[in-house]
C-alpha cells in the first residue's frame, strides 16, 4: 500500500526520488494536506522527506467562497491555475504577485482575503519547483482528487 495525498492508501503512481548528494539519501515526496501533525510526523520518521502542501485545497477555498461571482470566479481561477503552471519558481512567484495585485483591485471581502491567504503561502507551493520532475506537482493534484 502506496502513501496518497492526506493519509495511507493507494498512490497515483511511483513516488519520484532525490538523491541528496551529501547524505547518500534518496528522498521521496509525499503530500499531505497541511495537517500540523502529519507533517511533523513525516519529518519525524524520514528527516529528509521533502513534504509538499497541496495547492489545489487552497485553491478550493477561494473557490467555496468565490463561486457565486460567475464570472469573476472564471477570471480568478485563470489567475491562480496560471499561477500553478508557472514553468519555474521565479516565475510562479511572479504570477502570484501579479494574482495579489489584481486581487486587491478587482476583489473585496472574504474572497479576497482567501486571494490574499494563497498568495502569501508562495514559500510553501514554492518547494514543488524545487523537485526533480515537474510530476510532483502532478502527483500532488491527482492524488487530492482520488482522496
Amino acid at each position: 500500500m502506496g502513501l496518497r495525498s492526506g493519509g495511507w492508501g493507494p498512490s497515483a503512481g511511483p513516488s519520484p526520488r532525490r538523491l541528496d548528494l551529501k547524505t547518500g539519501v534518496r528522498r521521496r515526496t509525499p503530500a499531505t494536506r497541511g495537517w500540523k501533525w502529519t507533517q511533523a510526523a513525516w519529518k519525524t520518521l524520514f528527516p529528509h522527506v521533502v513534504v509538499l502542501q497541496c495547492f489545489v485545497h487552497a485553491y478550493l477555498k477561494i473557490r467555496d467562497q468565490a463561486k457565486h461571482l460567475k464570472e469573476q470566479f472564471a477570471e480568478i481561477s485563470r489567475r491562480v491555475w496560471d499561477a500553478y503552471h508557472a514553468p519555474d519558481c521565479r516565475s510562479f512567484g511572479q504570477r502570484l504577485r501579479w494574482v495579489r495585485v489584481w486581487a486587491k483591485e478587482h476583489l473585496a471581502g472574504v474572497v479576497l482575503e482567501e486571494v490574499v491567504d494563497l498568495c502569501a503561502k508562495r514559500k510553501r507551493w514554492s518547494i514543488a519547483y524545487c523537485q526533480p520532475t515537474v510530476t510532483v506537482r502532478a502527483t500532488c493534484w491527482i492524488a487530492s482528487c482520488e482522496g
